[in-house]
């Protein structure tokens, strides 16, 4: 560390070591910090702001589902300035904001949809590995972080099912998802989030009014 600074070749050192880039970035990270634990820090609205304003530079000719920076690189740029790594910027726009935008859009903001997801997916694939996701994203109600979703409630009835001794499938999934939640119902939403997604909301229909920007919500 002493000696190479910032001057170290990850990909040559992931190569070396049979790792990946993540793994050694992010280990080199832990190393310079002194921390090795997993530090919690709330996002403030200045830095959800920063973030929305480096993808709304590329929202012209793109939908709002694929919206995304170009590269990491750009991510990195963006923790940089915030004081946080690329990795968890970039899951705070995939899984936080953009869902967010998309679900206000398309009128499901809020609204619980793991029953509904959970049966769907249960009534129309036959197996984990045969789902279509392009196919489940199309319908509007579900224009959200749908794998992020699923692993959820996958992981969810792994641990209810814990000991079983049998695979986990999609009939599975939706029969401990019934049980568990009520269908139509909106999640228990904190007011310091509610408020948070309307200013993030109102932020971004200013920026697309002020600029005259068109969008569409899904890829077809």
């Amino acid at each position: 560390m002493d000696m190479f600074g910032d001057q170290i070749n990850f990909s040559k050192l992931a190569k070396e070591l049979n790792r990946t880039y993540k793994t050694i970035s992010v280990r080199i990270e832990k190393l310079k910090t002194g921390k090795t634990w997993r530090e919690v820090r709330q996002y403030t609205l200045t830095e959800d702001l920063v973030i929305i304003d480096a993808v709304l530079k590329e929202l012209k000719g793109n939908s709002l589902e694929k919206l995304d920076l170009p590269s990491y690189r750009e991510w990195k740029t963006i923790g940089d300035q915030i004081g946080r790594q690329e990795r968890h910027v970039k899951f705070r726009w995939e899984y936080y904001l953009k869902p967010w935008l998309l679900q206000h859009f398309s009128g499901t903001l809020n609204l619980d949809i793991r029953r509904m997801l959970a049966n769907y997916l249960a009534d129309n694939f036959e197996g984990v590995d045969s789902v279509n996701w392009l196919s489940v994203a199309s319908r509007t109600e579900f224009w959200t972080s749908l794998r992020y979703q699923y692993v959820k409630l996958f992981n969810r009835s792994k641990l209810k099912m814990n000991g079983s001794g049998e695979e986990v499938t999609l009939k599975h999934i939706a029969d401990i998802t019934n049980k568990q939640f009520k269908e139509g119902t909106f999640k228990q939403i904190s007011e310091k989030t509610l408020t948070r997604q309307k200013k993030i909301i109102d932020y971004f229909e200013k920026y697309v009014g002020d600029n005259k920007l068109t969008f569409t919500l899904y890829s077809k």
